[in-house]
């Protein structure tokens, strides 16, 4: 039996009747709420259509839902409407969005914690002072004898012939 009324509120209606406690009752507030004008005949025929409709037709996917809707991305951002799949992105476009939100997410997350910018970093890093430079010895090789220095001090200190 198909009613005079608009998919959406229809939609609205099939979530409201799949309530696990006082289904009935939350499908009559929603009929008061948005069609106040309907005889209460049609009321009750409409919830009877309600409660024999099989849980299967009620549900909905992201995507149907999305399509029912016509939601566009810029209308599920701004009413955070995570949940539904919009109509005008594909399922790769969505995935490419959600990774550079998490990535935002996680910059600021380390920001936050005080974790330095790679630029920072290597600005300062840039900053320090190269004794080595100075002396005129690669970077390597002073690398090389400051390990080999702090095992000879380490072999003294363990012999006990310091």
């Amino acid at each position: 039996m198909v009613f005079p009324m608009t998919m959406h509120l229809m939609e609205l209606l099939y979530l409201a009747s799949m309530a696990p406690a006082g289904a009935e009752k939350k499908v009559r507030n929603n009929i008061e709420l948005y069609v106040p004008w309907m005889q209460t005949v049609e009321v009750e025929a409409l919830i009877q259509h309600l409660s024999v409709t099989p849980h299967y037709q009620k549900v909905r996917t992201a995507e149907e839902l999305g399509r029912l809707l016509h939601l566009t991305n810029a209308e599920r951002e701004r009413l955070k409407l995570w949940r539904i799949r919009p109509v005008d992105m594909t399922a790769e476009q969505l995935a490419q969005q959600a990774k550079e939100r998490e990535r935002i997410r996680r910059t600021a997350q380390r920001r936050k914690k005080g974790v330095r910018t790679k630029e920072a970093y290597l600005a300062e890093l840039a900053d320090r002072p190269k004794p080595w430079v100075t002396e005129g010895i690669l970077g390597a090789t002073a690398e090389a004898v400051s390990q080999t220095e702090s095992s000879d001090v380490a072999a003294c200190i363990r012999n006990n012939s310091w």
